[in-house]
């Protein structure tokens, strides 16, 4: 769960739609509460929404460490409809004008799935553009693997994680970290071994201590010299010289 709501994007994500929502006062909130109240209000529940997606996270990964990302974002949907509403309902119901809210239970149902549905949705085109587009290698060439291809074997040793999920490699001493997008996984293993485990897994080598998944990759920068790799869940991994001719190959530099 900590590591979950460890990304970097979630705080300036609450703040900014803490921030609309209480100016703009969507759903009628702008009608029936005042600023003060707005200001307490919406920062609850996006709050709540994001420690909640959270957990339905953590759950789908324990529950269903296999499922594809269809099946993981109607997981995702369906518990955000069955518990978020409830937790919405009982925030708002203290700021209500009875007599002027005409919004029953199970319509706050249906915005809920509506939403959820909608963002689920944006997600899972912007995942599968962002990666088809990374996974072709130099001249276009795709880099895609038959879906009969054996699960490399490092994926038998991730609890949470599966390989499509996995972003980069690190190596921490005699452990490595499998990072996705929303979460790290250790593992008590050799970076080298971790290396001949991943066959299959597209993607390349750019330092003694990193390895990084062909789709991962958003952008390069130089600084001082050296050479940063910016991924997409807003971490940076570096690029040691050794290295730099695979990554330029890779398309990234």
């Amino acid at each position: 769960m900590r590591v979950a709501l460890g990304h970097p994007v979630l705080l300036p994500l609450w703040i900014s739609v803490s921030l609309v929502a209480t100016i703009a006062g969507p759903f009628e909130t702008g009608a029936c509460m005042t600023l003060a109240e707005r200001s307490v209000f919406w920062p609850t529940i996006t709050g709540s929404a994001i420690l909640l997606e959270a957990a339905c996270r953590v759950a789908r990964r324990r529950l269903l460490p296999d499922a594809g990302p269809m099946q993981s974002e109607a997981f995702l949907i369906l518990g955000m409809v069955a518990f978020y509403t409830p937790v919405t309902w009982l925030v708002l119901v203290p700021f209500l004008d009875h007599d002027t809210w005409h919004h029953p239970y199970p319509e706050m149902l249906l915005h809920v799935a509506v939403i959820g549905f909608s963002i689920s949705s944006t997600r899972l085109v912007m995942q599968r553009v962002g990666w088809a587009r990374a996974s072709s290698g130099p001249g276009g060439q795709s880099g895609d693997t038959s879906e009969t291809d054996p699960k490399p074997r490092l994926t038998q040793r991730l609890s949470n994680l599966s390989a499509d999920e996995i972003l980069a490699v690190s190596a921490d001493d005699h452990y490595i970290d499998v990072r996705a997008l929303d979460g790290t996984e250790r593992v008590l293993l050799r970076f080298s071994d971790a290396l001949n485990e991943m066959e299959g897994l597209e993607g390349v080598r750019v330092h003694r201590s990193h390895w990084v998944a062909r789709g991962a990759v958003k952008g390069a920068r130089r600084d001082n010299g050296r050479v940063f790799l910016d991924l997409v869940d807003g971490s940076t991994i570096p690029v040691s010289r050794k290295y730099r001719e695979e990554v330029a190959r890779a398309g990234w530099l």
